[in-house]
């Protein structure tokens, strides 16, 4: 969960949104979400970016960093392997905001 925590930042950090100032994920969120209606409200990566994020947060994120739930080996693979697919979407889509 801490990998994701890096590249919300570096997500953030191409909407110039602060996620110094506050940890907690669902502001950050809020604030992404905000930022792609009045920036890019017709650019799909953004979105999809923000969904996926949503996705991790409520279904990982949230019962791991709260002690809500403890998870089988199978169970830490999927997730484990959903972390690896998203970061693979935020590096690509980072890499084309950089390259324009």
């Amino acid at each position: 969960m801490r990998i994701i925590e890096l590249g919300l930042k570096a997500f953030a950090k191409t909407l110039s949104v602060s996620t110094d100032t506050n940890r907690s994920w669902d502001a950050i969120l809020k604030k992404l979400t905000e930022a792609v209606k009045s920036k890019h409200p017709h650019e799909d990566r953004y979105h999809e970016t923000i969904a996926r994020l949503y996705v991790v947060k409520d279904a990982w994120r949230n019962p791991t960093m709260h002690v809500e739930r403890r998870y089988n080996d199978e169970e830490a693979l999927d997730i484990f392997n959903s972390v690896s697919s998203f970061m693979r979407h935020l590096a690509s889509f980072l890499s084309e905001q950089e390259n324009g």
